[in-house]
């Protein structure tokens, strides 16, 4: 698999190597393959699945009630709980939003998925030779003659006459394919599986309440049952809006989920104060205080809690130079 460095230089890497760089974010994915990146498309599927990525789940009867009474005053959408905004989108945005939740790889600002996408979209451009045909082919033909679909068609639909003969009214759009070989029809095929793989992932996430939809019913704003969420996203006519359960304000956690995310936050802080410790360098206490509440979404307390017992090595240690710190940026991006 061939990746690029931040400084543009290429590198050729065996799968299971590039597959760690890739998901660290240390390289990204070379734009021209030599062959088809088919270790990626696994990463891909399992990314796709981990809708753990969106929030936790908040299906139950006790949790649906307080999203209720906490998202929906005096039957308005709120905007603002706890002292916190809670931003909802618009259902068209819901795609693009999930990929970003789904394939961004900690590390860098690559969507992975749109990475893949442009491989197949270069490597596509690439080939000039086109087959039409008046049908869509099989699965078996395309690996057979390593075709991949570039346009679909449509059959005709209706007949009539002139003066002379019979003549087609609609005469339809054949079906046309690019001429790839069989290696890349194949990598098209599994990387359109990663589709399915995500639309069951936005399915599940909304009968769970991972994903929280609103709508406009008889003059009112009301949450929509998890159970009709998935369709309800998809009636254009009611114009619903959704909002991430990772992004709803602390008010909505149980002690229990608070208490797991200061824990999720100490082990973080440990791994940054490890991983740091070759280069003999910090992180300041208020730039991991400020991330670690930004990564969870969880208040300034919770986070200062989870500093204080955390085990790193800034306690104790005098105010170092500068050029001993990280900076904030880097912070955010050291540890997935």
């Amino acid at each position: 698999m061939i990746l690029v460095r931040p400084d543009g230089e290429l590198e050729e890497r065996e799968d299971d190597d590039a597959l760690s760089l890739i998901k660290t974010g240390g390289l990204a994915l070379n734009l021209d393959q030599s062959a088809p990146p088919f270790a990626i498309i696994k990463l891909l599927k399992d990314l796709a699945g981990d809708i753990a990525r969106l929030g936790s789940s908040r299906s139950t009867p006790e949790m649906l009630q307080k999203a209720q009474e906490n998202l929906f005053k005096g039957q308005v959408k709120q905007n603002i709980v706890g002292g916190r905004s809670v931003i909802w989108r618009l259902q068209n945005q819901l795609p693009k939003e999930l990929h970003s939740r789904l394939f961004h790889i900690v590390g860098s600002t690559q969507n992975l998925y749109a990475a893949v996408e442009a491989v197949w979209q270069h490597r596509l451009d690439k080939v000039d030779e086109i087959v039409e045909h008046h049908s869509a082919f099989s699965e078996s033909v395309l690996l057979e003659d390593g075709l991949a679909l570039l346009r679909e068609g449509r059959a005709a639909r209706a007949r009539g006459t002139n003066f002379w003969r019979e003549v087609p009214l609609d005469r339809g759009i054949r079906w046309q394919y690019k001429v790839v070989g069989s290696d890349w029809a194949t990598f098209h095929l599994q990387f359109l599986e990663v589709r399915e793989v995500v639309a069951e992932a936005k399915r599940l996430a909304c009968e769970q309440a991972r994903i929280l939809v609103s709508e406009f019913h008889n003059g009112i704003e009301r949450l929509v049952e998890p159970e009709r969420a998935f369709d309800v996203l998809h009636q254009r006519t009611k114009e619903p809006e959704f909002v991430f359960s990772a992004d709803l304000p602390p008010i909505f956690y149980s002690q229990q989920e608070v208490a797991a995310l200061v824990r999720n936050a100490r082990l973080w802080m440990e791994k940054v104060s490890k991983v740091l410790e070759p280069e003999a360098k910090l992180a300041r206490k208020e730039d991991m205080i400020i991330v670690a509440a930004e990564r969870s979404r969880m208040t300034d307390t919770a986070a200062r809690t989870a500093y204080s017992k955390a085990d790193v090595r800034n306690k104790g240690s005098k105010r170092l130079p500068p050029e001993a710190y990280i900076s904030i940026e880097r912070l955010r991006y050291l540890i997935p």
